[in-house]
């Protein structure tokens, strides 16, 4: 494992999560019940930097485009870090082509941290809600 856990959520945070909401983000590392009701709100989560969310346009919103527009970044890593509705997935290091696989059209909001603090995917709830959220120059 090239990166673990506290590492994804923490930088995951800085990057990604709005100021205010940082330190109640972290507390899913250390508190169960944190972990629960963030991932109860997964599915419409308003907390994240929007400059650094793209939406994923509908013409590449299938499986295999979104796969080849995350891996074309350099140096993916073997494994990436899920956060997910899906007790299954929550809290899993999987392949990225695997992770992608689980989530795209399950039904299930989650988040795969890719390269911590840089480059990250996110499904919510609602048609065609898919973002790649990146921190890369």
């Amino acid at each position: 494992m090239l990166y673990s856990e506290e590492m994804h959520i923490l930088k995951f945070s800085i990057s990604f999560i709005e100021r205010a909401y940082r330190d109640r983000f972290e507390q899913i590392l250390t508190k169960p019940r944190i972990r629960k009701k963030f991932i109860e709100s997964l599915p419409h989560f308003q907390h994240f930097i929007n400059s650094n969310m793209l939406r994923i346009p509908g013409s590449f919103q299938e499986l295999d485009e979104i796969y080849k527009a995350l891996s074309s970044v350099r140096n993916i890593p073997d494994e990436v870090y899920i956060i997910s509705e899906s007790a299954k997935l929550d809290m899993q290091f999987l392949r990225l082509d695997d992770g992608l696989n689980e989530i795209v059209s399950s039904g299930h909001s989650s988040i795969i941290s890719i390269l911590p603090g840089e480059l990250a995917y996110y499904e919510g709830e609602g048609l065609g809600e898919r973002y790649i959220l990146s921190k890369l120059p």
